[in-house]
């Protein structure tokens, strides 16, 4: 069973431990990264919205990152995932591996998503 993130155009799928690291990354990130009180609620909601996700869990943009603002903010957030997968300060740090180029690919997939895509007001 595998999770996906997806949009009205454009789907990327993902094991479901991928799904979730990514996930827990962009939320540390996301942390980091908020530069103010809304963005700061961008990183509440994924938050408490992970706990409705599951095994197998689609995640669509339209429904998660409804505005504009948030679809920046979160395109912005995994790109920085894929930084930091790749330069080894988030997820696997040893020596570099497959596992971190594929998950740094499948970040700035989902980064890809939220920014081909028409945005939304």
């Amino acid at each position: 069973m595998t999770s996906s993130v997806f949009s009205a155009t454009r789907s990327v799928f993902l094991s479901n431990q991928r799904f979730a690291a990514l996930l827990d990354f962009a939320v540390t990130v996301g942390n980091s990264k908020a530069a103010n009180a809304e963005e700061s609620e961008f990183v509440a909601r994924l938050v408490s919205s992970t706990s409705d996700m599951y095994l197998g869990f689609d995640l669509s943009i339209e429904d998660y990152f409804p505005a504009a603002t948030q679809q920046d903010f979160w395109r912005r957030v995994f790109l920085e995932v894929a930084a930091q997968i790749r330069n080894g300060s988030i997820g696997n740090t040893d020596p570099p591996t497959e596992w971190r180029s594929k998950a740094a690919d499948d970040a700035e997939a989902i980064a890809g998503i939220l920014t081909t895509r028409p945005l939304s007001a």
